[in-house]
């Protein structure tokens, strides 16, 4: 059994090419509260001087662990960095992302207080580096999962529950499986290893404290990989869950829709995005292959936005045929805001 002591956190960090983010990066472990822990940075092929840097870190501190190989994505490295870690739990870092100082202090509190769950959630601060907007993504109080059914149901009834970077993980849940999904695709790989990862949790704890700062560049899309191919793995990486869910019964129709409901969501965004690419060419062939895609019409059939289902429905087919992109991406915003006032008022009348 893991004393409550003695608890040691491995913070895996896969690294590509951010040389300019990586010493805040891993400065922002080395200050932590809690000084029980390791770093493992694994350079996964960096054309830059990152490998560089990591090195001269791991020189002057014994408790950091650079690996360098070939390119081969983040899930391979972080599956790579977790082989290689000794820790009681693993806490997973981008490159260009930092820790707040107390992250390590408050997850062991969080840990230690709810019995050692396999899994602690924590909040997470998103900053877009080129608009400076900011979000800030949490619960608004301590919520504890020990069915798989509802968790999974509550991670994907919203994308900001994807990201390995809110999760500590004890080390025993983690999988190493060369074959998986996640290994092969850019777009949704923090979902399928978040899914492979809690498929044996039995708790799963939400904290509201916000622990993780995360970089966000609209660009790094495009950088990473050509945006007709994201989508491709957008659609295929996101029917590939909801075929393996509804085949083994582990979603009802309802949930269906919710979580269609939060995959179009994102698919706007990508649509928007898409709309600002010079190559008409390459725009065009985006569109037909969100058109074309069998999960583009079982998005639109399980739309749910309540009784405004078929109006946002109709709205939704005519700018997208139009071409008004940036429209639909302004109309679903305000859809949602929307949505959001009514039920607000719903409550307050009812409190009244």
């Amino acid at each position: 059994m893991i004393g409550k002591n003695e608890l040691l956190f491995s913070v895996l960090v896969p690294v590509y090419n951010t040389e300019l983010y990586i010493r805040e990066c891993i400065n922002s472990v080395i200050k932590q509260t809690y000084k029980n822990w390791e770093l493992i940075l694994v350079d996964d092929g960096s054309t830059d001087h990152s490998g560089i840097i990591c090195d001269q870190f791991a020189k002057d501190n014994e408790k950091i662990q650079v690996y360098h190989k070939k390119n081969a994505g983040q899930s391979a490295t972080r599956s790579f960095a977790a082989q290689r870690a000794k820790g009681d739990y693993f806490v997973f870092l981008d490159s260009d992302d930092q820790l707040v100082a107390d992250a390590l202090l408050v997850i062991k509190e969080a840990v230690t207080k709810n019995n050692f769950p396999d899994c602690i959630i924590y909040g997470l601060k998103r900053e877009n580096i080129t608009t400076g907007q900011t979000e800030i993504w949490t619960e608004k109080e301590t919520i504890t999962y020990t069915s798989y059914t509802e968790l999974l149901k509550k991670l994907l009834s919203n994308s900001t529950y994807n990201s390995l970077c809110r999760k500590a993980v004890k080390s025993s849940m983690m999988s190493y499986n060369n074959n998986s999904l996640a290994n092969r695709v850019i777009n949704g790989e923090d979902l399928i290893q978040s899914i492979e990862l809690l498929q044996n949790a039995q708790t799963t704890v939400f904290i509201p404290d916000i622990l993780y700062w995360y970089r966000d560049n609209e660009e790094s899309i495009t950088h990473r990989i050509a945006l007709g191919e994201y989508v491709e793995q957008f659609l295929d990486t996101r029917n590939y869950v909801l075929n393996d869910l509804m085949a083994t019964n582990l979603i009802g129709k309802h949930d269906l829709k919710n979580i269609s409901t939060t995959f179009l969501i994102n698919l706007i965004d990508i649509i928007r995005i898409n709309s600002q690419n010079n190559d008409e060419d390459e725009k065009k062939r985006v569109y037909e292959k969100i058109r074309n895609h069998e999960l583009y019409s079982s998005f639109i059939l399980h739309y749910n936005h309540g009784i405004y289902d078929l109006g946002f429905k109709a709205l939704f087919y005519f700018l997208f045929r139009h071409g008004l992109y940036n429209a639909l991406y302004f109309a679903e915003s305000g859809y949602r805001s929307l949505k959001r006032v009514l039920k607000q008022n719903r409550a307050y009348i009812k409190e009244d």
